[in-house]
């Protein structure tokens, strides 16, 4: 079965007429002008606006069928809007470290991570992360409200400051803990903060010194919780005064 062909001017199309573009066979439904045609699509039943030459030229979406990492879709509620770059870009960003092999090898700390089913369509991503609590700039974080979390999600995910960000996000496996480093048979400890760099001390045993590692880690983290508690969401906060790295 060949490409359907609508009868009258490349700039008319007719209800009835059909199209095999990128996503699968549609229909037209309706038809405004050359610049407002709404088809749809036979397999998922969406419907989708866009120009003639969009319809003809095959580009025209249907926002059901996984276009990024294989994974992810626009969803039926998607509309475009000046901001939705802003998060698309966020969104693209989890489902690579997810879904993305070439990442995963260079951030094995992701091998196990995965995106919930609501979050793999962008318009419930949307909806969802336009009403938490953040700043521009921050980032999204998985690791914080659940220790050892794997998933990305709504319940799981808050929007944290860099700052705070680096403090809590997980750290791949490594021979020695976070900060600890041997030196003449045993364990200094060096951490920096804020733009500083501190000298902790040095240690017989490692387990003294990941102990003093921790520990000012935990108290770098209370303090930039009460310096942004009035930004932060609440379960944010809660999670940073209770704050318990996961060893």
């Amino acid at each position: 079965m060949g490409k359907a062909i609508s009868t009258g001017c490349k700039q008319t199309m007719f209800i009835g007429d059909r199209f095999l573009v990128k996503d699968g066979w549609c229909e037209v439904i309706k038809y405004d002008d050359k610049s407002n045609v709404t088809v749809k699509f036979d397999v998922s039943g969406f419907e989708a606006k866009g120009a003639t030459y969009e319809i003809r030229g095959g580009t025209i979406s249907d926002h059901t069928v996984p276009s990024v990492y294989g994974v992810g879709f626009l969803g039926k509620q998607y509309l475009r809007g000046s901001e939705h770059k802003y998060f698309y870009n966020i969104w693209t960003g989890i489902l690579e470290r997810c879904y993305n092999d070439c990442f995963k090898s260079r951030h094995p700390t992701y091998n196990e991570c995965v995106v919930s089913d609501a979050w793999l369509d962008f318009s419930v991503f949307l909806e969802d992360v336009r009403n938490m609590k953040r700043q521009e700039k921050w980032e999204i974080d998985k690791d914080l409200l659940v220790s050892g979390n794997k998933i990305y999600g709504r319940d799981f995910c808050v929007f944290l400051p860099r700052e705070i960000n680096v403090q809590v996000r997980s750290i791949k496996p490594r021979e020695l803990p976070l900060g600890v480093y041997a030196k003449g048979g045993k364990y200094a400890v060096s951490s920096s903060f804020r733009n500083h760099q501190y000298h902790l001390g040095t240690f017989d045993h490692v387990e003294d010194a990941r102990k003093c590692s921790n520990e000012f880690r935990k108290r770098n983290i209370l303090i930039l919780a009460e310096d942004y508690k009035h930004l932060l969401d609440e379960r944010a906060y809660a999670a940073l005064i209770n704050y318990k790295e996961s060893i």
